[in-house]
């Protein structure tokens, strides 16, 4: 997902709602192939709206606010895609219905398993990656983190959380300081955001596939709110073990650990009161051990993880 934000041009202008209103507006998605599709939305946080998405911080037609974009909800694929916002003007009664629009925003949805990764040494034919934008980030910046993992040519089928159906299972993610400790609270943004999942517990991970997740380390809760040069920790704990389908179309497994992976990248993260020189900075992805039992529905029941 990632966000879409919206500013009033015209402030004062008669065809935006007041300040202490809450707007609906209508978002034109167009993608690649023509597809389009317009959705009614809702601010995800506005200072006159009864309902704030966790996460977000309220604004209005001035300071700007956020709208979802709808991506891998409403629509998905890569390549140019193409966005518009429109809200009523006057009243829906009227003969004739008018909107005032924004200008069209077009977006290049770029594929993420072509990413150029510097894949962490492969253990057991599995490995990470962490991939930044850039060397150097402003305090409050948010910080986009292109992650992927990938089972190369493991021994035996493996299993993990699914990235799409429960997100926040999948890695962990922790930020460290240059001594290694790890961020305490009073040194990040505040962090609202929850994260929610299905439950289907570890599923069958593709072999030879790069499986990409976008992160964002505010999200996350661990963005510093002081310069400083920073490490970024990522946690994957693959499975293996056996699986057996039942009559009653579910399946039952028992997991055990299968590998422990690390991955290191340099210059990634030095924040700072404004941009300068970028330090040498180490990042490295870790696995846990992990314990999973999956009842019959694919809930799990039953689960216990530690770092090895």
């Amino acid at each position: 997902m990632f966000t879409l934000r919206v500013l009033g041009t015209e402030p004062n202008h008669e065809t935006l709602s007041k300040e202490d209103s809450c707007p609906t507006l209508y978002l034109r998605q167009r993608s690649p192939d023509g597809a389009t599709r317009i959705d009614e939305v809702k601010p995800l946080a506005f200072k006159g709206c009864s309902r704030t998405v966790l996460g977000h911080e309220p604004g209005d037609w001035q300071s700007g606010f956020d709208l979802d974009s709808g991506a891998n909800s409403k629509w998905e694929g890569v390549g140019e895609h193409e966005f518009e916002v429109f809200q009523l003007s006057g009243s829906r009664d009227e003969a004739k219905i008018h909107f005032v629009s924004s200008n069209i925003l077009r977006v290049q949805i770029a594929d993420p398993t072509a990413i150029q990764r510097q894949w962490g040494q492969r253990v057991k034919g599995i490995a990470a990656d962490i991939t930044l934008d850039k060397d150097t980030y402003r305090v409050g910046e948010d910080v986009p983190l292109h992650l992927a993992i990938e089972d190369f040519n493991a021994d035996v089928p493996i299993y993990s959380w699914d990235p799409t159906w429960d997100p926040c299972m999948v890695l962990g993610i922790e930020l460290q300081d240059a001594g290694g400790t790890p961020l305490p609270v009073n040194e990040r943004f505040p962090h609202s955001s929850i994260c929610t999942g299905h439950g289907f517990g570890p599923r069958p991970f593709p072999k030879g596939k790069v499986v990409a997740i976008e992160r964002k380390l505010r999200a996350e809760g661990w963005l510093p709110n002081h310069p400083g040069t920073y490490k970024v920790v990522i946690t994957w704990s693959p499975c293996f073990g056996r699986r057996d389908e039942l009559p009653t179309g579910g399946w039952t497994a028992d997991l055990k650990p299968y590998a422990i992976v690390h991955a290191t990248a340099t210059c990634l993260g030095k924040f700072e009161a404004s941009l300068g020189a970028c330090s040498r900075l180490r990042v490295e992805t870790r696995s846990e051990v992990c314990d999973c039992i999956v009842d019959a529905t694919g809930t799990l029941t039953e689960a216990a993880t530690w770092i090895r």
